[in-house]
């Protein structure tokens, strides 16, 4: 996993990942590179074909807003998944330290950051 080898280099080693997306068995804090992962393996487990992409952000030094469209397959359910969800990302000295997923409130990004 070459991709993710890079991605963890902009994060804290203890990085928390608060999902709160309302995915059966997936919701929960996870520490650390090695629960995350573990996360993305289950979400990999649940779903065929998941994918996300980004719709848009908004930010500062301190935190950055993500939304982003997660598409996916339901392996056992045979249910397409589409949502919308938000990615609040906390930054403590240029690396991320927290990370919060939940679904997608409306509105517009920087309410998410105000709200924070």
């Amino acid at each position: 996993m070459p991709a993710l080898d890079k991605a963890f280099t902009l994060v804290d080693p203890q990085v928390e990942f608060e999902n709160r997306r309302g995915t059966p068995g997936l919701d929960g804090t996870y520490v650390g590179r090695e629960e995350i992962l573990g996360m993305f393996v289950k979400i990999n487990d649940v779903f065929e074909d998941y994918r996300f992409e980004l719709l848009g952000f908004e930010g500062d030094e301190e935190q950055v807003a993500v939304l982003a469209r997660e598409l996916g397959h339901g392996r056992l359910s045979g249910l397409d998944v589409d949502q919308r969800t938000v990615a609040l990302y906390t930054l403590v000295e240029g690396k991320v330290s927290r990370i919060e997923s939940f679904p997608d409130p409306g509105g517009d990004l920087r309410e998410v950051l105000d709200g924070a």
